[in-house]
C-alpha cells in the first residue's frame, strides 16, 4: 500500500468522445472482422497518456493508429502528438486545469493500391476544465473531467492545391481520466 500511494496521481490517461460517437478518438485498442471478407477487418489503437513532471505540469503523449475500410475505401491512419496541462490547484485531482495538444495526423496509401492519400493535419488545441475526484479502487482513481477545447486544424491535401484551415470549439462533457 505504501508503494502504491507513493507513486500514485502520476500517470494519467484521458477517456473522451463518446459524446461525440468517436470513442475511439481517445482510447481503444480494439480488432474487428468480418469471417465472410477479411478486407473488412480494422484494427484501431488510440491512447492518450500524460505523466506529472510536478504536481502543476503534467506532459503528455498521443498516439492513434486506425487500419480499416471507411466507405468502401481502405484507410491507414496514423496520428502523434505532444500534450502539456498546467494544473491550477498545483495538484492532480480535483483542480481547473489548462491543456495545450498538437497533433499530427497523416493518411497512408490504400492498401488495395487504388488511391495514394498522403494527406496530412495539424491540430492545435487549447482546453480548459476541471477534474472532479469520482472514486478510486486498486491504485487507480477515477476523475469525470468535462472540457471545453478550441481546435485549429490544418488541412494540407497530397493532390497540392491549397491547405484547408478550419476552427472549431467543443465541449466534452462525457470524460474522464484514470489517474495512478
Amino acid at each position: 500500500m505504501v508503494t502504491t500511494s507513493a507513486f500514485a496521481q502520476k500517470s494519467m490517461v484521458r477517456m473522451y468522445g463518446w459524446d461525440s460517437g468517436m470513442r475511439a478518438s481517445s482510447f481503444d485498442f480494439s480488432t474487428t472482422s468480418d469471417d465472410k471478407d477479411s478486407k473488412t477487418a480494422t484494427t484501431n489503437i488510440a491512447i492518450n497518456y500524460a505523466y506529472a513532471i510536478t504536481d502543476a505540469f503534467q506532459l503528455g503523449v498521443t498516439y492513434k493508429s486506425y487500419t480499416g475500410e471507411v466507405s468502401s475505401t481502405d484507410v491507414n491512419k496514423s496520428t502523434q502528438g505532444l500534450s502539456f496541462y498546467y494544473n491550477m490547484d498545483k495538484k492532480v485531482n480535483d483542480t481547473c486545469y489548462l491543456g495545450l495538444h498538437y497533433n499530427m495526423t497523416t493518411w497512408g496509401e490504400a492498401e488495395s493500391g487504388v488511391a495514394a492519400k498522403d494527406d496530412a493535419q495539424n491540430d492545435i488545441v487549447l482546453e480548459y476544465g476541471h477534474r472532479f475526484s469520482v472514486g478510486s479502487a486498486w491504485g487507480f482513481d477515477l476523475a469525470f473531467s468535462p472540457a471545453v477545447m478550441y481546435t485549429m486544424s490544418t488541412f494540407t491535401p497530397d493532390a497540392g492545391g491549397d491547405d484547408v484551415k478550419t476552427t472549431s470549439l467543443s465541449w466534452n462533457f462525457l470524460k474522464f481520466d484514470v489517474l495512478f
